[in-house]
């Protein structure tokens, strides 16, 4: 394969169908992947993006039917459904430094089983970024069957786990605001919240998909 790539700005389509792209692709000081730019790179398993990403296309990864594994370490980057249609995507970790998943970034991946925050495996705070934000529809329709949330975690997009597969969900004491409609259609059945107080919440978290509801201590006003 070509093994690192240095490149600061990846054009739209640039590796497209790229066969001579094979295992695992390491990006390095990268700020700018462009729209569809590794579409169709049926030889890649492996991602690995680095905290200098700004901005990632639409379908930058799409239809990379042997990608298995990303390492997402962007700290802020703006996105799109980068990974559409990599239909045996299943482990995806993201990096301690992250700040912000953006919209739409993990969504429609039926065979992801694994997310993985290496915050979660940090004692010190001082160590991980104040804050943590899930964009909108970020892991919709995406198959996980439970997901525990950084503690570092405060905002959760519109519809960012709707139509998920998972039946369990960890939310942190730091959380302050739920978008709408978060687990629309969801098989969510099993919530812990342990936010002391009521989070901001944007309308409707569900519909009748998500049968049952639970924390540490009946937080009020979350399920009008």
């Amino acid at each position: 394969g070509l093994g690192d790539v240095y490149k600061r700005q990846i054009a739209d389509y640039a590796f497209s169908d790229c066969a001579a792209l094979s295992e695992s692709l390491v990006l390095t000081d990268t700020r700018h992947i462009g729209y569809r730019s590794f579409i169709d790179c049926s030889s890649l398993t492996g991602v690995v993006l680095p905290e200098s990403v700004e901005y990632i296309g639409e379908e930058a990864f799409g239809r990379c039917g042997n990608l298995q594994r990303v390492e997402y370490n962007c700290i802020s980057a703006t996105t799109g459904t980068v990974f559409r249609e990599c239909d045996i995507l299943a482990a995806v970790k993201i990096g301690k430094n992250v700040e912000k998943l953006g919209d739409g970034l993990f969504s429609t991946l039926s065979s992801l089983n694994s997310v993985e925050f290496e915050a979660n495996g940090i004692e010190n705070d001082s160590e991980i970024p104040s804050s943590f934000e899930i964009g909108q529809h970020c892991f919709s329709a995406s198959g996980f069957k439970k997901i525990e949330l950084p503690r570092n975690t405060t905002v959760i997009g519109d519809y960012a786990f709707a139509d998920g597969k998972f039946a369990e969900i960890i939310l942190p004491a730091t959380i302050k605001y739920l978008g709408k409609e978060m687990f629309s259609s969801s098989r969510v059945k099993n919530i812990t919240i342990l936010a002391e107080e009521v989070p901001e919440a944007g309308g409707n978290l569900w519909y009748s998909d998500c049968l049952l509801y639970t924390s540490p201590s009946p937080r009020d006003g979350l399920l009008s």
